[in-house]
């Protein structure tokens, strides 16, 4: 997946990304921020950012190369107790909840934003996506799992559906063998969606397995036909793909980041949600 094995953790199939603990956003985001919510910050409404900036490409690239490349969730603990410096047990402000617990709760998580979308619908539909994908894809996989967790006073409750996809590309140039996905992260509690991440060989094809996910997503949230934002969020991604840019897009209800590795045709596309109404900023 560019995912260089010298960074440490190479996520697998049937492997759980390693959890944040809600300190750096959402897992595998190159801007680091992904969806967890801000404090006292403002939305962006109908805006397409290009990361233009020699310094601003440098800095993104770096960290996309960390949280994508390699350690997919931070570890927070392990990171942490290795420091001689410094050593403070992370374990005691953790607490693991059960499904079942959060469940009968039945409160959403305060570490997401979430969507007023069905996550368990937006998944099927992708995995549909998945079966029926034009551009040589395969479905290798298709996993579930759950991590609920309280850490300090935020609670997080994500259900996440993996699909590793696999294509005649999937080896590198190297050897390596790339790990192709989509996930969609949903709350364990109420099924609201969370976040989509995709990281794929082929722009082409991320592109239309986004167009399927935002499509799924204002269906699901029942959006009417007129309102929709899937069309104009496409055409400006897709002259983002043409522009071989990496951009952010703020666009109804959705926040989306768009990062291209440079000199490969790869796209790593992370979408959550952004809400037109509030008056907080990223």
């Amino acid at each position: 997946t560019g995912r260089p094995a010298q960074m440490g953790q190479i996520r697998q199939p049937g492997q759980a990304p390693q959890r944040s603990g809600g300190l750096n956003g959402s897992y595998r985001s190159p801007a680091g921020t992904g969806s967890v919510k801000p404090e006292g910050t403002k939305n962006h409404t109908g805006k397409t950012v290009l990361i233009t900036a020699v310094t601003g490409l440098a800095a993104v690239a770096v960290i996309a190369f960390v949280n994508v490349g390699g350690l997919l969730r931070d570890s927070i603990r392990g990171s942490v107790e290795t420091t001689e410096a410094y050593s403070y047990n992370y374990e005691s402000d953790f607490t693991e909840l059960s499904d079942e617990e959060v469940m009968e709760a039945g409160e959403r998580c305060l570490g997401f934003y979430h969507f007023p979308a069905d996550g368990a619908y937006v998944s099927e539909q992708m995995l549909k996506a998945a079966e029926s994908s034009g551009f040589g894809y395969s479905l290798d996989s298709d996993e579930f799992y759950t991590d609920n967790y309280l850490y300090e006073d935020t609670s997080y409750y994500e259900s996440i559906r993996s699909f590793y996809l696999t294509d005649s590309g999937a080896e590198t140039a190297d050897g390596e063998y790339s790990y192709q996905y989509v996930d969609v992260n949903y709350d364990t509690a109420t099924g609201e969606l969370h976040d989509y991440i995709s990281r794929l060989n082929s722009g082409e094809a991320s592109l239309e397995f986004l167009e399927r996910f935002l499509t799924a997503t204002e269906e699901s949230s029942g959006i009417a036909l007129e309102d929709r934002k899937t069309g104009e969020i496409m055409e400006e991604a897709r002259d983002i793909a043409k522009q071989g840019q990496s951009s952010y897009i703020y666009e109804g209800m959705f926040a989306i980041e768009i990062y291209r590795y440079e000199g490969e045709d790869a796209m790593y596309v992370y979408v959550s949600y952004n809400d037109p109404e509030a008056g907080s900023e990223l």
